[in-house]
């Protein structure tokens, strides 16, 4: 018995079929868009970001979701070890969303990898980030939450290093009673962290 594309379950299409010994049934499945998928396509384009459908299905479905969400760089019939490969020739900065088994190794490759709450256990394990609502209108905000982290990241970095510039000097000279250091310390600790819980504002 074996359940999935046609071309694998040994029938003409490759649309779901049911293989039950020498017999195959093809099974009519109707493919639809998550929620705010299209909003969150049009969303990232805005964020100047390149968008890719890779998918294992056939092409007249393919074809059928790109020109709803307004993607032009498709690619059907992709297996999982397609998809690995065009995420490892991007390497550096690709994000992959995906929720099937045959996104597992995409996603484990990917620098930042997101997957429905919904999505399979092998790729909800493989992903960074799990979306737990249904609709993926939410998506665009995790691109705008990670860069301003990143770059709240950044000042925090500058600030130690402010501080550390100017208390080591002070301490070596033998200015800094332990009550002033520890004073200095805690206001560092503090500034760092109120910077850091700006990201909340995003």
């Amino acid at each position: 018995m074996r359940l999935g594309r046609g071309d694998w379950a040994g029938s003409d299409g490759n649309g779901l079929t049911l293989r039950i010994g020498e017999t195959t049934v093809p099974l009519g499945q109707e493919e639809r868009l998550r929620p705010g998928a299209a909003d969150a396509v049009a969303a990232l384009k805005d964020k100047g970001l390149t968008l890719e459908l890779l998918s294992g299905d056939a092409e007249q479905p393919v074809n059928a979701a790109a020109r709803e969400l307004g993607l032009d760089n498709t690619a059907f019939g992709v297996t999982g070890e397609d998809k690995h490969a065009r995420v490892m020739a991007h390497q550096g900065h690709v994000a992959m969303v995906g929720d099937g088994l045959n996104d597992t190794a995409a996603l484990a490759a990917a620098e930042a990898s997101i997957a429905p709450s919904s999505a399979l256990d092998a790729s909800r394990n493989a992903a960074d980030v799990l979306l737990l609502r249904e609709s993926m209108a939410d998506l665009p905000a995790l691109f705008t939450v990670a860069r301003r982290a990143r770059s709240i990241s950044y000042q925090n970095f500058a600030i130690a290093v402010a501080y550390n510039c100017i208390a080591v000097p002070i301490a070596l000279a033998g200015l800094a009673t332990p009550l002033i250091a520890a004073l200095a310390m805690s206001t560092s600790s503090l500034t760092v962290l109120a910077n850091a819980l700006r990201v909340r504002r995003v």
